[in-house]
């Protein structure tokens, strides 16, 4: 194996290098450092949804022999633990830790049990009981930026989105029979409110700038809508140039701020949705098949080049 620690300690006499890049230097050419973040944000995210699956099986399964209200003052101390902790690392003006953001995520989850756990045992909102979650994606929302937490806001946006999805008062807005076109509007529907959301903290210049989590959720959002019409042959014909002109939007986003996710988003979805017509046009297994390998290998071919240009740019 090559290494390079003789010209490593060669700039660093010369002055090229000072003597912290060239110890980081030397360190990486003996592959004594590398970085474990990625991995230990994925471990900290499996152990905030280990412990939320394995507080509702004990929820279920003690019940009856601890009682709600001793079951919700122990849910709620938790939580005010999680968020404490959060509140005096702002307090103190320090950065928190990764550790310390999954921490604040677990607080915000353990609430979001509370609610719901507290709604389905009390009836405190009677038959509009599936406003909690509103109600919990403009507590999530405020945590969000009063303790800059990118996860929290995630969380926001998805009780909010889940809010849409059963809510019975949108269902005379749409007068749709088939509940996936109906579901298809209501993705729609969230797509434009968070965009909204997102203009509006904008405008009252709220800080921190959360402009990346908003653009992925209403995108994905979008993008579901048009998929859940592509079965349908008459919302067919708004489905695929919807997908066209989304997928254009993303691969250009995405090119424009270097996010690859993005541009996998805007050839990715457009693949599956004419997959998805494909389905729904051709009887014949076979010809679907064949239709269905060229459509997945021009997407791969189109995410090839649209990655070479982007590195040919940089």
């Amino acid at each position: 194996m090559i290494k390079f620690a003789t010209e490593i300690e060669e700039l660093r006499v010369a002055g090229v290098l000072d003597d912290g890049t060239a110890q980081h230097a030397l360190a990486l050419d003996r592959g004594s450092v590398f970085s474990v973040h990625e991995e230990l944000r994925g471990a900290l995210y499996a152990a905030v949804a280990i412990i939320s699956i394995g507080l509702g099986i004990y929820i279920k399964r003690n019940l009856d022999r601890i009682g709600p209200l001793t079951l919700l003052a122990a849910i709620a101390t938790a939580a005010a633990v999680c968020y404490a902790t959060a509140w005096r690392t702002r307090r103190r003006g320090a950065a928190r830790s990764v550790g310390g953001d999954y921490l604040l995520l677990l607080g915000a989850l353990l609430l979001s049990t509370w609610l719901g756990y507290a709604e389905s045992q009390f009836h405190w909102l009677g038959s509009h009981w599936a406003r909690h979650l509103l109600l919990l994606a403009l507590v999530h929302g405020g945590t969000a930026y009063w303790l800059d937490s990118r996860l929290v806001l995630a969380l926001a946006l998805t009780s909010l989105a889940a809010w849409l999805g059963i809510e019975p008062g949108f269902d005379n807005l749409f007068m749709l029979g088939n509940p996936a076109p109906q579901l298809g509007w209501r993705a729609l529907l969230g797509a434009g409110l968070i965009l909204g959301w997102r203009a509006g903290v904008h405008w009252l210049r709220w800080r921190p700038d959360f402009r990346e989590p908003y653009d992925h959720f209403a995108l994905n959002l979008a993008f579901g809508a048009a998929l859940l019409w592509c079965p349908d042959q008459r919302l067919r014909l708004v489905a695929v140039p919807l997908l066209l002109a989304l997928g254009a939007t993303a691969v250009a986003h995405g090119q424009r701020t270097g996010s690859e996710l993005m541009v996998v988003y805007g050839v990715v979805y457009p693949a599956i949705g004419f997959a998805i017509v494909a389905g729904r046009l051709l009887a014949d297994p076979l010809q679907f098949a064949c239709v269905v390998l060229v459509i997945m290998a021009g997407a791969a071919s189109l995410l090839w080049r649209l990655r070479s240009t982007r590195g040919a740019q940089a």
